[in-house]
């Protein structure tokens, strides 16, 4: 199935009923930044939205995605597809939020370790050293929790 394709219906059929982007998106409960992206062929609508965007596009689920003309089975194996890469889709985005969050905990214990020096080399001992100390136990869990669940994710 081409995304191009299904945009470009999309397109087609929602300027036939004389609807913007924005109005259609209301309809739906999208934005319009979602049809734009349908539209010029970056993404398919959510397999959710299929139905909700068929029926206001006054089409059937297999219109909307040019398979009016084939069998179930081909119109089942382009559900999958789309399916598919909704999944690899969400599996990007919690990766790339992941490494983001193992990022930020790693420059939290360096900053952490730094002021533990700065008051190591002032002679400050005592409260403020073990404080500082103590809280790279949060950094440290949180990079362990996000590396586990980066190896799940791998698993999927």
């Amino acid at each position: 199935m081409d995304m191009a394709r299904v945009g470009k219906n999309i397109a087609d059929r929602r300027k036939e009923k004389g609807l913007t982007q924005t109005e259609l998106a209301a309809m739906v409960g999208v934005t319009n930044k979602a049809v734009s992206k349908w539209e010029r062929g970056m993404n398919y609508p959510d397999i959710a939205i299929l139905e909700p965007l068929a029926a206001a596009l006054d089409l059937t689920v297999p219109e909307l995605l040019g398979l009016a003309e084939h069998t179930a089975e081909k119109v089942t194996s382009a559900l999958s597809e789309i399916s598919a890469e909704e999944k690899a889709a969400i599996k990007r985005k919690m990766k790339i939020e992941y490494i983001e969050s193992i990022v930020i905990c790693l420059l939290l214990i360096a900053s952490q370790v730094w002021a533990s020096r700065i008051f190591y080399d002032n002679g400050i001992f005592g409260i403020a050293q073990t404080l500082t100390l103590g809280m790279m136990s949060y950094p440290g869990t949180m990079i362990g929790v996000n590396i586990r669940h980066l190896l799940q994710l791998k698993k999927l």
